[in-house]
């Protein structure tokens, strides 16, 4: 049985076609080339050529406050025509706006767990009652979900984990998006401890009363900070401090509570490596799972694998759209210890291959590939990217040698962590002396980093997504060929051809 969910919402529409794992899963903004791009006429255009049979529509969305483009459903009934032309019956319509839930199951179900506790943390979820959900945690126990635990905005906080951390990207003059920014740039602070929140979580309040910094929530108008905060990095750090130390104590308690030994972490606050290293570090007993596509471009997973019975866990993103045709992009034909010279030789390298990926890390499929030890690797890199100075880069090393460059003793392969560095690799070395890291055990990736330690003794490469500062992931390979145009990108290689081009 198909399920098709489609996410109606303020930012990342998505959708995905469920039947026991994804089938198809398109994200708008890889389409409009818009970044986090609500809009649905990509995605519907690409149901209409997946030309697959579905047996019910979940449409997610944020209860009375459901913010879409298509406010009078023109795209959903015209599809829906279009299904019963093609297959002879409409699918059943099912209105489902449990935000939060949607980001649990789809921790939950990708993780193979059978019980666990699943927290959720995001900026804002469903509107109910005149509150947006902000925090939420599920027990977990063979399929059935019990909500243990949830604040919403004005209920047991006058703000969220997720909202404050956006008060850290406005300080810097980003926007409501630039978290991950934020992260990045909290390194360089100086703060030891914070002074953003006074009163740390203590039963079940969470906060006191120096969150004067985030009195815009929930809309993040009229943005302004008091003068003790000016300075970007000691804010952004403190607000690192606030956010990791009240997450650690969530989990703490519910973990003690519910006696599980498994957590799933999801919602957008899930993306930050940092809180998800010290969790795993402060509770090395414990297995986490935290989850790829965390942010809302992953809530059509988790609303289409909620309302659907089976369930295979996820084994990796690449799932995104269509496969494109290559044949026409022809250049020099290279063999991957030839491309591997050319990394030795440090040469920049946009990676093409399948399906993109859904999720937020470029694992290989989209990936700008360099050398890890280029002492001028990050700037030369973030130059071609056209990013800011101080924002660092994730490393893929063959799995069986994660440990001789990182303290590291399981596999991530999905870039969800964060590690001490133990080696000199300057490229990919944070300011804190940690990198984001990417286990590789297989593929056309795992092939180009044994070249590379057949060369060089090392199977460690830079990787970041295939895109310029601003711009959604690539997802044609005419696009790929593009950033050669724009930027300074030495080369676009096919490994599925074994094309170069220059």
């Amino acid at each position: 049985m198909n399920t098709l969910a489609i996410h109606y919402g303020a930012h990342d529409a998505s959708a995905c076609i469920y039947s026991n794992k994804i089938e198809h899963y398109f994200l708008e903004e890889r389409y409009s080339r818009k970044k986090h791009d609500r809009g649905l006429l990509n995605i519907y255009k690409n149901l209409v050529i997946s030309k697959e049979k579905i047996d019910r529509i979940v449409i997610s969305n944020f209860g009375k406050k459901t913010i879409t483009v298509d406010r009078d459903f023109k795209l959903l009934r015209a599809y829906l025509n279009y299904h019963k032309r093609l297959h002879g019956f409409k699918p059943k319509l099912i209105n489902d706006s449990r935000h939060h839930l949607f980001h649990a199951a789809g921790a939950y179900y990708n993780s193979g767990y059978k019980d666990a506790l699943v927290v959720v943390i995001d900026g804002m979820g469903e509107y109910k009652r005149n509150r947006y959900e902000m925090e939420t945690i599920y027990e977990v126990r063979n399929n059935n979900f019990k909500r243990i635990y949830q604040n919403r905005g004005g209920d047991k906080s006058k703000v969220g984990i997720g909202i404050l951390y956006v008060t850290a990207a406005l300080n810097m003059g980003g926007t409501q998006f630039d978290s991950g920014k934020a992260m990045g740039l909290s390194a360089y602070g100086t703060a030891e401890r914070s002074y953003v929140i006074d009163d740390f979580y203590l039963d079940d309040t969470f906060f006191g009363s120096h969150a004067s910094s985030v009195s815009s929530f929930p809309m993040y108008k009229e943005y302004k900070m008091e003068d003790q905060y000016r300075d970007p990095t000691t804010f952004c750090k403190e607000v690192q401090i606030d956010t990791q130390n009240i997450t650690l104590r969530l989990v703490e308690k519910y973990l003690k509570q519910t006696k599980l030994n498994n957590v799933c972490m999801s919602g957008g606050y899930a993306m930050n490596i940092i809180t998800n290293s010290l969790l795993a570090e402060k509770f090395p007993e414990v297995n986490f799972y935290f989850e790829p596509m965390a942010t809302d471009g992953g809530v059509s997973v988790g609303a289409a694998a909620l309302h659907s019975i089976d369930h295979t866990p996820l084994t990796h993103t690449f799932f995104h759209g269509q496969r494109h045709d290559i044949s026409q992009f022809t250049g020099q034909t290279v063999s991957t210890k030839e491309v591997a010279k050319l990394i030795q030789e440090q040469k920049s390298i946009g990676i093409y291959y399948g399906y993109a990926e859904a999720g937020q890390r470029s694992l290989g499929n989209r990936s700008i590939v360099y050398t890890a030890f280029d002492p001028q690797g990050k700037d030369v890199v973030n130059k071609i990217k056209k990013r800011e100075w101080y924002r660092p880069f994730a490393a893929s090393v063959l799995e069986e040698d994660a440990h001789l460059f990182f303290d590291i003793n399981k596999p991530n392969p999905f870039m969800t962590q964060c590690y001490k560095v133990i080696v000199n690799i300057p490229s990919v070395t944070h300011i804190d002396n940690t990198c984001r890291v990417q286990t590789v055990s297989s593929g056309h990736l795992y092939d180009l980093l044994l070249e590379l330690r057949n060369l060089t003794g090392h199977g460690i490469i830079l990787n970041t997504s295939l895109n310029l500062s601003g711009e959604p992931l690539v997802e044609t390979p005419q696009q790929a060929v593009d950033i050669l145009a724009n930027s300074e990108l030495d080369y676009v290689w096919f490994p599925e051809s074994m094309q170069l081009i220059s």
